[in-house]
């Protein structure tokens, strides 16, 4: 069974391999360290933290930003919560294909040098720091066992910073409103993490991937109900990568996403 630490481990080498990737290869190395949050119930845990109230059009707009001659440029989040959330949602953005990586490079990590010294620039500025935030914060919760003080003292300082919206607070909603009609929408989720369960408990042994995938499907079920649309796509990651691990049972994307689509509007 992968332990915490372990788990930091194997960020620091997926990280590692990202930072000193060719550009060409980089696309693959992000999905390799998506993957490594995913299968982690810590670093799924932080990322949850960091991401909870996230405003990533106004960070990322503050960030990547172009100066007054229209030449672009990257600062990074004065935050540790806002560096986690943005890089996660930047790469995020690329394995999905909604951000082009070479596109990124050229317009706010520029070199003369070329396209692989662009991407050693993105590397230095962004992944560097992400990756030292993260095993810090790691380690630090895996020292104190309270991740709510980690997140409160360390993660939630961007209000400070950034004008965000506050969500309105949920209100507990009678039978037959429109919020419970959509949670009866979510019962392929909810089959699906029985079955999971039903799996991981009839294994002696190679139980790992089933557990980490009940805890992915769990979230998704909560962030559903609530509608936070950040917590949705981290479980909607999490659910993607742990389902290949998770043999023996058959995860249908297309069913999930249309659940989303239904729950959101």
């Amino acid at each position: 069974m992968t332990t915490r630490s372990m788990s930091v481990q194997n960020f620091n080498d997926k990280m590692a391999d990202l930072i000193n990737s060719k550009f060409i290869l980089a696309e693959k190395k992000i999905s390799e360290v998506l993957i490594c949050i995913s299968d982690s119930v810590l670093l799924f845990e932080l990322f949850k933290h960091a991401l909870e109230g996230f405003d990533y059009s106004t960070v990322k707009s503050v960030c990547f930003t172009h100066d007054i001659n229209g030449n672009g440029y990257f600062q990074l989040p004065k935050g540790d919560g806002d560096v986690l959330a943005l890089t996660f949602t930047v790469l995020s953005e690329i394995d999905c294909g909604n951000i082009d990586l070479i596109d990124l490079c050229a317009e706010y990590f520029p070199s003369a040098e070329g396209k692989q010294r662009s991407y050693s620039i993105f590397a230095t500025k962004l992944l560097i720091p992400f990756q030292q935030k993260v095993t810090r914060l790691a380690r630090m919760i895996i020292e104190s066992e309270d991740l709510g003080e980690i997140s409160k003292d360390n993660l939630q300082s961007r209000e400070k910073e950034y004008p965000t919206m506050q969500e309105p607070e949920e209100k507990p909603q009678p039978k037959n409103t429109p919020t419970a009609k959509r949670q009866a929408t979510f019962g392929y989720v909810t089959a699906l993490k029985n079955q999971v369960a039903k799996v991981a408990d009839s294994l002696k042994k190679g139980r790992e991937p089933y557990d980490e995938l009940f805890f992915a499907l769990e979230e998704m079920e909560l962030y559903l109900q609530t509608k936070n649309l950040r917590g949705i796509t981290l479980a909607f990651t999490a659910i993607k990568y742990v389902r290949a691990s998770a043999k023996k049972i058959e995860v249908d994307l297309d069913k999930i996403s249309k659940i989303v689509s239904e729950a959101v509007i």
